[in-house]
């Protein structure tokens, strides 16, 4: 069989050595560049570090520390509900400025119904949250949460009704105006060439810059940050060759400055591996990819569903400010809303099952 590939004259096969060369030159003076500048940065702050004298303690540092305290006890009297009708929930997470809130689930088991949930119940509360997603644009998050309102489940459009449709349709602008969404493509429908803005580090640093320089320049902040989900952070816009767990730890590094800058709590669900009995690994571990984010949360919860009773169990791996390490209790679900897991629920749900049997909709676990 011949080969048909054209042959190239070899003028053009130097030239195009050529170009491949001066693309290879250009990508390593980038990355050098890129290097040089971060031995720079990290250079300078050593050197300001040796310039400290830590034997003196200023009134200025004294009086600094003070005020971050006033501030602190000042935002944990008036911290909000997780989900207002949960009282579990409420009572172990703290929701207030300062505080970094991880919410882990394994895929399928939650995480965008349990944003919704939260969302909801700020909005309740009289607060107005932003919502950072990389797991869904902009519309289906507000559509979620609309679905909320209207007592719809979100779920299976094609077969959802028109009356239903038209809605969360109706909803959508009020809600829209009681939060807010960035979305992966927010700085394309606002005049960016490429989307990527809460994909990359550089396009959540814009974010947090952005919302720091707001607060400083006319005291205006949200209630509360929300990012769904933390492992979709995964890329790098000035280093494409940067390992997804360097960015997941800049990111995470992001995180722990805007808390201390940001006068609201920042909930960061997170993807998990699935948990096992079997297993000792600690929960840390089983974060995708970055087990560094547990190291900067005050409180770190893990849901696990539990479909065939339709409810949620929820796991406190972690908290600052009591004594809740350890515990775990369930909730309800119902419509896409978190409810308690009451014996009236659990009775409820043995009913639906107890009648499905009766009119043969269900045979050995399967539709018949």
């Amino acid at each position: 069989m011949s080969d048909n590939k054209p042959v190239l004259d070899p003028k053009e096969q130097a030239q195009k050595l050529l170009e491949q060369k001066k693309k290879e030159n250009f990508i390593k003076e980038h990355k050098i560049s890129l290097q040089y500048e971060e031995i720079i940065k990290n250079k300078k702050e050593v050197e300001a570090l040796g310039s400290i004298d830590i034997t003196n303690t200023t009134d200025e540092y004294i009086n600094q520390i003070v005020e971050k305290s006033k501030k602190f006890f000042q935002s944990s009297k008036n911290t909000m509900n997780f989900i207002n009708n949960i009282p579990e929930l409420n009572n172990i997470v703290p929701m207030y400025a300062g505080q970094i809130i991880g919410i882990g689930a394994y895929t399928g088991d939650g995480k965008s119904t349990a944003c919704a949930n939260l969302l909801y119940s700020l909005m309740l509360q009289g607060k107005r949250p932003l919502l950072i997603t990389n797991e869904e644009t902009a519309e289906h998050a507000i559509g979620r949460v609309a679905a909320l309102i209207a007592d719809i489940r979100y779920g299976n459009h094609s077969n959802m009704t028109q009356e239903n449709t038209d809605k969360i349709l109706e909803l959508i602008p009020k809600v829209s105006k009681k939060m807010a969404v960035i979305d992966n493509f927010y700085g394309l429908m606002n005049g960016a060439e490429t989307p990527d803005t809460t994909t990359t580090i550089e396009g959540v640093e814009w974010v947090f810059k952005r919302l720091v320089e707001k607060f400083a320049t006319n005291n205006e902040s949200f209630d509360c940050i929300v990012i769904d989900y933390f492992q979709n952070v995964s890329s790098s816009k000035l280093n494409p060759a940067l390992r997804n767990i360097d960015v997941l730890g800049r990111f995470t590094e992001l995180l722990e400055r805007f808390r201390n800058e940001y006068p609201a709590p920042v909930v960061v669900f997170a993807q998990m591996k699935l948990y096992s009995k079997d297993s000792d690994e600690p929960y840390s571990k089983r974060i995708q990819w970055c087990s560094h984010l547990a190291n900067r949360t005050s409180c770190f919860l893990e849901m696990r569903s539990k479909k065939s009773e339709s409810a949620t169990e929820w796991v406190l791996h972690k908290s600052r400010f009591n004594d809740y390490v350890a515990t775990s209790f369930l909730t309800g679900w119902e419509k896409g809303r978190y409810v308690p897991y009451t014996e009236e629920f659990k009775k409820k749900q043995i009913d639906k099952k107890l009648k499905a049997l009766d009119q043969g909709k269900v045979t050995d676990g399967k539709k018949s």
